[in-house]
């Protein structure tokens, strides 16, 4: 019985010195990201904006999106939109649309914890394909989500908006 006390005061210890490091990690990290990367789609490039531009279908490709709402216009006419994630949400609004060549959205408000600007640069390539290049520059507004994204890297969502297009491409029929 004693060894099994000692043992659960050892572990009770080891997990406590993990909790409080983890929080020294989230604490210490950068809030700030800035990124960017790139990929090449065989999709024509009104095809790549079109998507990009249906806000409508974020939940279809975003398992965890679970409704949009439309809440405005922003002063200089373009969508202000609300996701929902179960219980949380952020407010998003587009801050350019030029057709075919540029894409660019910040969060507004969010209870997720994340806050950012995500700019997407179309480029049509000489054999009907597109390059897409995505800047992200956000920053965490909890000491949680510092833990999680520097943990899992704060190139994630880059990574998962990498995934999300090249899932499109690989569906695209060209119809």
């Amino acid at each position: 019985m004693r060894l099994l006390k000692k043992f659960i005061k050892i572990l009770v210890l080891v997990a406590a010195g993990a909790l409080l490091l983890l929080l020294l990690v989230g604490q210490f990290a950068p809030r700030r990201y800035l990124g960017t990367v790139s990929v090449t789609l065989p999709v024509p490039v009104a095809e790549v904006y079109n998507w990009l531009t249906d806000v409508d279908d974020t939940p279809n490709r975003r398992r965890q999106v679970t409704r949009i709402e439309y809440d405005s216009v922003n002063d200089k006419g373009f969508p202000v939109w609300r996701e929902y994630r179960e219980e949380k949400y952020s407010t998003f609004e587009v801050l350019e649309m030029e057709k075919n060549k540029r894409f660019t959205i910040q969060t507004r408000t969010s209870n997720f914890g994340l806050h950012g600007l995500w700019a997407y640069v179309l480029k049509q390539q000489g054999d009907g394909a597109t390059t897409v290049e995505i800047t992200e520059e956000s920053h965490t507004t909890s000491l949680i989500n510092n833990v999680i994204f520097t943990l899992i890297g704060r190139k994630y969502t880059l990574k998962q908006e990498l995934r999300l297009l090249e899932d499109f491409a690989e569906g695209f029929s060209g119809n």
